[in-house]
């Protein structure tokens, strides 16, 4: 038997197909399966990782032992190494397990002036989503983001929104001039509240200096 995925996979952008072939290669095979047996398949993280728990379980009908099943698009919603495994829903023993799929964040970019003057005008923070993206289907996933001061001894978070989807184009993200009050560097950070270790998108730093310099 055996459970077959692409070896790599982009969040958001669309379905994964998943290929299972639980049938033996001969009727003596006490492996194989048969039509009475009550099994599914499930995602999980391919190691020990953030993921407490399965992205997803999907039932296989009694009487299948070959087949495909479509992971719809926004299941999967973290940038990780998964494993595509098929159970035995009496005894949750694997019975196989895929190899390990790439899973990348959709191509979103963030983008900030090269340079700004501090206490002087609004700056503009350009989101851009490249790829066609769906919504997440977890249940209260968002994303954040961030506009960071990156100090000498401590970065500071000055201007932070919170985006219930990625759409492109992305609404107006304007941090008002009255947060963007010392010069330094300052950097613009995405990130999903379904995995905030691994950002979406980090911008170009950019220098901010003062008019009284």
């Amino acid at each position: 038997m055996s459970v077959t995925v692409a070896r790599s996979y982009t969040a958001l952008a669309g379905d994964l197909l998943v290929v299972f072939t639980a049938s033996g290669n001969d009727d003596d095979d006490d492996k194989s399966l048969n039509s009475t047996q009550d099994w599914y398949v499930d995602v999980v993280a391919a190691a020990h990782d953030h993921l407490s728990s399965p992205l997803t379980t999907v039932d296989i009908p009694d009487g299948y032992s070959d087949g495909e099943v479509i992971i719809g698009c926004g299941v999967i919603d973290v940038s990780a190494q998964l494993v595509v495994r098929l159970l035995d829903s009496s005894t949750s023993d694997v019975l196989a397990q895929s190899s390990v799929v790439d899973v990348a964040w959709p191509s979103v970019t963030l983008r900030l002036p090269a340079t700004h003057h501090a206490l002087t005008d609004d700056l503009t923070v350009t989101l851009t989503v490249n790829d066609r993206v769906c919504q997440s289907q977890q249940p209260h996933a968002s994303y954040t983001l961030q506009l960071i001061y990156l100090g000498v001894n401590a970065s500071s978070v000055v201007y932070q929104r919170t985006l219930t989807t990625l759409v492109s184009p992305s609404p107006q993200l304007v941090v008002s001039c009255c947060l963007i009050n010392q010069p330094g560097s300052y950097q613009a950070m995405l990130t999903s509240s379904r995995r905030s270790d691994v950002p979406l998108a980090v911008s170009d730093v950019m220098v901010v200096t003062s008019v009284w310099a």
